[in-house]
């Protein structure tokens, strides 16, 4: 009884081991040179990929992604606009096979000795529905699955192209690549000779039979030729990353004050997508509502990939176009939405911030803090990363506005 019992315990658990031991997973790696390889394994039946890669900036920059074999042919956008994070969103009209790499991640050297630190990923089957899988780093921090991110895709995949490949270029401004799609084939004529009569050889002295001639035989007609096809109009594929608010207070080279801060708060990032509330603390319980106005070219339903948020639902107004809503990570700073549609990648970043105690709704308060910023011994640190810089004024910010009650009222 008790050899029967630890039998069944020992295949209960080897069939409880067999879904992760064939889940997909990603493997960071370095390649030598300030590279790093991207392989998949297992990936057998997924068609998208969503993933974050967080690195050193002080010791890498200027991040360039190569796509890989595994992913030849399917439609890629690279986002390394934001130092110290690269987003890469992959999807595909069919199922990835096998194992193999995703992609080359090169960067240009700095001082130090850091590396990729951590990364990410989400991944779905081509029907839209997700995929189990992890990925590990080299040295790094293993995120698996990201407790931060979350895809929301309708069914199916919306791609015709056969074959697509792009990379996001500017985070203001899209940039456009042509991508050619060759459709068709080519049936060559066959090689057809008419048949020689066939003669007796005459010989000296030999008395010539007489063979009744046949009649010679005529070619077979060419096969027929068909026209080859002409090349389609190439496709362009769009990719658009919008600058978040976050990015904005890092790139900020002005005097820092209250009124300055709050600016770049009010700055609308792009008319065909709208947060509301403008501004959303990331307390782990408010929601966000996230309203798009797509232009799409084809007759197929977006993909929608979220990270740093919980999608709560997702819905199609006639008026309002899509509409998500989102439940942003608890103490979530980053967060952004991707969209992919047949003409275009966009990325939109979430404008959010943890909640902190000890704002004021006072201004003069307000240009205190901002000017204990960049202090060697910070008097304020709202992120307890051990400094004051432009996170922590980002976050008191969105927390005045919060306590002002101007976030309802801020466009975005």
């Amino acid at each position: 009884m008790t050899r029967l019992l630890m039998l069944l315990a020992t295949i209960t658990l080897l069939t409880l081991s067999v879904p992760a031991a064939f889940a997909a997973s990603v493997t960071i790696t370095p390649a030598g040179n300030s590279s790093y390889s991207v392989k998949g394994d297992s990936m057998d039946g997924v068609a998208g990929i969503d993933l974050t890669i967080i690195y050193d900036s002080s010791s890498l920059s200027t991040p360039t992604v190569t796509q890989g074999s595994l992913v030849s042919g399917a439609l890629m956008a690279a986002n390394t606009n934001n130092p110290g994070s690269i987003k890469i969103a992959i999807i595909s009209t069919k199922s990835f096979s096998g194992s193999g790499e995703i992609a080359t991640v090169s960067f240009t050297p700095l001082s130090g000795s850091g590396g990729i630190t951590s990364a990410s990923v989400n991944m779905i089957n081509s029907k839209g529905s997700p995929v189990t899988a992890q990925v590990a780093v080299a040295g790094g921090t293993v995120v698996s699955p990201p407790p931060t991110s979350n895809v929301i895709t309708t069914a199916g995949i919306p791609f015709s192209q056969t074959a697509v490949t792009t990379t996001a270029g500017s985070s203001t401004t899209a940039a456009t690549t042509s991508i050619p799609t060759y459709l068709g084939s080519v049936s060559m004529p066959g090689d057809v000779q008419a048949k020689s009569d066939k003669r007796a050889v005459d010989t000296p002295g030999t008395p010539v039979p007489v063979i009744e001639q046949q009649p010679a035989r005529t070619a077979d007609p060419p096969a027929e030729v068909k026209p080859v096809a002409e090349p389609q109009k190439q496709e362009k594929i769009k990719s658009t990353s919008y600058t978040s608010v976050l990015e904005s207070f890092r790139m900020f080279k002005g005097v820092k004050s209250p009124d300055s801060c709050i600016a770049l708060y009010t700055k609308e990032i792009t008319p065909s997508v709208r947060q509301e509330p403008a501004i959303a603390l990331s307390d782990g319980k408010t929601v966000l509502n996230l309203r798009l106005k797509l232009e799409t070219t084809g007759d197929n339903s977006p993909n929608f990939f979220l990270n740093g948020a919980k999608m709560v639902s997702l819905s199609k107004d006639a008026s309002l176009g899509w509409v998500i809503v989102a439940l942003p990570k608890a103490g979530a700073v980053q967060s952004s939405l991707t969209v992919m549609t047949d003409s275009d990648i966009i990325e939109y970043p979430l404008t959010l911030a943890p909640p902190v105690g000890g704002v004021s709704a006072v201004e003069a308060d307000f240009a205190a803090f901002l000017a204990d910023s960049g202090a060697a011994k910070p008097k304020h640190d709202l992120n307890g990363d051990g400094k004051h810089d432009y996170i922590d004024d980002f976050i008191y910010t969105a927390n005045y506005l919060m306590k002002k009650g101007a976030a309802g009222a801020t466009k975005r």
